[in-house]
């Protein structure tokens, strides 16, 4: 799938099959975002990491971006389900 079609929104007259499609991918995307942050956590909590400050500094750096992805997922994901709702009411 073309990273374009991640990031777009469901336009509201999409076909319910699309939309539960995009859903899915929105679900895996999610929680493979929270998987890299798990491990990011993990990962500088390390003593080896807590001693190479260059290393944490990049460690904190990738855990602050699936951070802000992970905000930019779940304000994504509320406008899907919104537009979904108003595609199934119409």
């Amino acid at each position: 799938m073309a990273p374009d079609m991640i990031l777009s929104p469901v336009s509201t007259n999409s076909s319910p099959t699309l939309i539960a499609a995009d859903h899915a991918d929105e679900t895996k995307l999610h929680e493979t975002t929270q998987q890299i942050k798990a491990t990011l956590t993990e990962l500088i909590n390390c003593e080896s990491v807590k001693h190479d400050d260059k290393f944490r500094q990049w460690v904190q750096a990738r855990l602050m971006d699936a951070e802000q992805e992970l905000r930019r997922q779940r304000r994504r994901r509320s406008s899907i389900e919104r537009e979904a709702l108003e595609a199934m009411a119409l």
